[in-house]
């Protein structure tokens, strides 16, 4: 996976096509960050198991 590509080698996030952003990923918990790979919100792609798999610190409640 290349997240740098949209959220940038900082991970500060930046402007995409068509009005849409990608975040910034700096005090993002494991677990947002999991469902949005498996959401695919705005442009982001969707991410399947072939691609992630999950960790259970980044799916537990607490995160």
């Amino acid at each position: 996976m290349n997240c740098a590509m949209c959220h940038n080698a900082a991970a500060a996030g930046g402007a995409l096509t068509r009005g849409k952003f990608a975040p910034a990923l700096a005090d993002v918990s494991g677990k947002h960050i999991y469902e949005a790979m498996v959401t695919g919100p705005q442009n982001m792609p969707v991410f399947s198991d072939a691609n992630v798999t999950p960790r259970a610190s980044a799916t537990s409640s607490r995160s």
